[in-house]
């Protein structure tokens, strides 16, 4: 029996299945997600059947079952849990468990929700600010279970859980029809995001073939918006939502009450200028004359298809709820996009049988401050024609995080969700574009030059700690070139033709890092940084590597351990089918030779089966090799 005060749940969801206390009809598709489902039934028949009318008792029943859910949680096995502040999982199954850990925490909270009134707040057991945190913990995990389903591409969802969305969005609905809803803060923002959530299921219900859900569509749409939805705030898709700290940070913003909007403008204000040290005026022109047009890679580009995918959302480490409605409006997003660049020949493109394509996994470079998987001086011509030669190889490209905005653990953090992206959801996509089309997950390889030899190894060890890696999967070949694998540390030289000594280089650097701290100390967000086209911020890579001040060189910026001691820590090698293959200039005045060459002997004497070769080129800079000859080097891609 439902409470008289919720005339919306009485008008509109009173012979909805998800409010009677019952488990929704929703299949189990693993042991895991039935546990969700065991652990937290008797909480609710308890509820109903004894029909605890005491906000203490219920909030302490709901308090108990939350601790076993929880805990189940904890318990779940690495390949199969998540962290709920990133992005929601393209894999059928890990979103399905996700879904069911958050709509039984919303369940266990459901009855003090329900039962909680304005009288109640004088109690000893319950308090306005306590009544604030529960319901926002409640609303939190409706929205969690809500989108749990949404990450690009779409997963198939059972009709059930639908309906079943359907009836969460009516219960949110109704506590912002009821009494106690004005006993929230910041009302406003949550009922902008409830009406985000209403329009986004509207239309994911209305595009069903299902009657039923058609018919739920319809009924959404005739409950009104909110007024502060009316005066202006438009919908947006719910995987929009901050993924980098997630909807836990909701309740922490609102009752806060901290001023978005001009937080918003010191943010933006502060990233231009520190956007102005990453580029001093005295290089702007010179970028066109060092970086020059390549009209034999541009012709053989035209070639190819080449389309980008996003793989991951990076959000400020303390972006909220408040902020990010706040650059909404302002239609200024705080969020970062990475995305693959994925390339196959035209004639693969349109390809009319099926097809099976190898894959090239190439990482730009840039010394971590720059750099994008478009920017063509930079291609390597090699790589490129071979593709073209062989028609059946399918080359992915994925953006990096930049520093100084984002130091190594969240730059490696996101080469794994590269690698996961690929692992769960490159078939997918694949078919989306033509449905003849397969991976060939035999013939797995990866390379990348400078920094990104270094992503490339990376992305090599990170295959070995991957718990969904295809069983098939064989990697055949690793091709660093020019690599850096100790800290950066260079003497100083030229930059882009001008002479930059040592004391210019650390002013720079200093400069950056005074930048990074302003930014801190004004209660800014530190907004991502991905896909830089040089030499936007490559001054950063030349001032830290020469640089020897404290705090300033590039191990300070990179705050994590270097490749070779990530490579040396590896318990077991992630391939040893794999032919790995170092090759450097001995005139490099970049990254010197020996990060090469002891990398190559530490892998060796580490995995004696595994293929580690090094190939130093006499008298050969930084980057000799972008217009090398395929012949040189064919060999190697016939590894394939």
């Amino acid at each position: 029996m439902l409470p008289e005060k919720w005339p919306v749940l009485l008008k509109y969801g009173q012979n909805i299945p998800c409010f009677n206390g019952e488990a929704p009809k929703v299949r189990c598709t693993s042991e895991a997600e039935r546990s969700f489902r065991l652990v937290n039934i008797e909480a609710r028949k308890n509820v109903c059947e004894k029909e605890i009318c005491y906000i203490k008792g219920i909030l302490e029943h709901a308090q108990f079952h939350l601790r076993t859910i929880q805990a189940a949680k904890d318990n779940l096995e690495s390949h199969i849990s998540w962290n709920d502040k990133s992005f929601p999982s393209i894999n059928p199954n890990l979103a399905r468990l996700h879904y069911a850990y958050h709509y039984e925490v919303f369940t266990a909270l459901r009855p003090f929700v329900h039962t909680a009134s304005a009288a109640d707040l004088d109690s000893e057991a319950h308090n306005a600010q306590f009544f604030n945190e529960i319901t926002y913990k409640w609303m939190i995990a409706a929205f969690q279970a809500i989108r749990a389903f949404d990450s690009p591409p779409k997963v198939e969802v059972d009709i059930d859980i639908l309906h079943t969305r359907f009836g969460i969005l009516l219960e949110l609905v109704a506590l912002r029809e009821s009494s106690n809803y004005h006993l929230l803060v910041s009302t406003e923002e949550v009922s902008a995001y409830i009406d985000d959530q209403l329009a986004s299921t509207i239309r994911t219900l209305s595009q069903s073939d299902c009657q039923e859900l058609k018919t739920d569509a319809e009924f959404l749409g005739n409950i009104p918006n909110s007024t502060h939805q009316r005066n202006g705030f438009s919908s947006r898709s719910m995987y929009e939502f901050p993924t980098g700290t997630g909807m836990p940070t909701l309740a922490e913003e609102i009752i806060s009450g901290i001023n978005t909007t001009t937080r918003i403008q010191q943010t933006f204000q502060a990233s231009k200028e520190l956007q102005a040290e990453l580029n001093p005026a005295r290089f702007s022109k010179i970028g066109k004359e060092i970086f020059l047009e390549r009209p034999h890679v541009r012709t053989l580009l035209e070639e190819f298809h080449m389309q980008k995918i996003p793989y991951c959302e990076v959000w400020p480490e303390d972006s909220t709820f408040g902020l990010v409605r706040g650059a909404r409006v302002r239609g200024t997003p705080i969020h970062t996009t990475l995305y693959m660049v994925i390339s196959m020949p035209r004639s693969v493109y349109q390809a009319s049988k099926p097809t099976k394509l190898k894959l090239s996994v190439d990482f730009h470079g840039g010394g971590g401050f720059t750099g994008d998987p478009s920017f063509e001086p930079w291609v390597y011509w090699p790589r490129l024609e071979y593709m073209s030669l062989a028609q059946n190889i399918l080359s992915i490209e994925p953006q990096s995080l930049l520093m100084p905005q984002s130091q190594g653990p969240e730059i490696l953090q996101a080469n794994r969700k590269a690698l996961s992206w690929l692992f769960d959801g490159l078939e997918h996509t694949l078919h989306g574009i033509n449905s003849n089309l397969a991976v060939d997950w035999e013939s797995f390889n990866i390379s990348g030059h400078s920094f990104g030899g270094m992503m490339a190894l990376d992305f090599f060890r990170q295959i070995g700690l991957h718990a969904s890696r295809p069983p098939n999967l064989h990697v055949r070949t690793v091709h660093a070139r020019g690599t850096m694998s100790r800290p950066y540390e260079r003497q100083a030289s030229t930059y882009m033709g001008q002479i930059v000594s040592q004391e210019e280089a650390e002013e720079i650097a200093k400069k950056i890092r005074l930048n990074m701290s302003r930014l801190k100390d004004r209660g800014c967000m530190i907004l991502k940084r991905a896909g830089s086209t040089p030499p936007d911020g490559m001054i950063g890579a030349y001032s830290t590597s020469v640089s020897r001040a404290e705090g300033t060189t590039w191990l300070d910026f990179w705050a994590e351990r270097c490749l070779y001691e990530l490579l040396d820590q590896m318990a077991s090698c992630p391939d040893e089918r794999a032919c790995i293959l170092f090759e450097h200039g001995t005139a490099d005045n970049f990254v010197p030779f020996e990060h090469s060459l002891g990398t190559q002997a530490m892998l060796k004497a580490k995995f004696p089966k595994l293929d580690v070769r090094c190939n130093l080129i006499p008298n050969e800079d930084h980057a000799w090799d972008y217009d090398r000859k395929l012949a040189e080097i064919k060999w190697f891609f016939q590894l394939y």
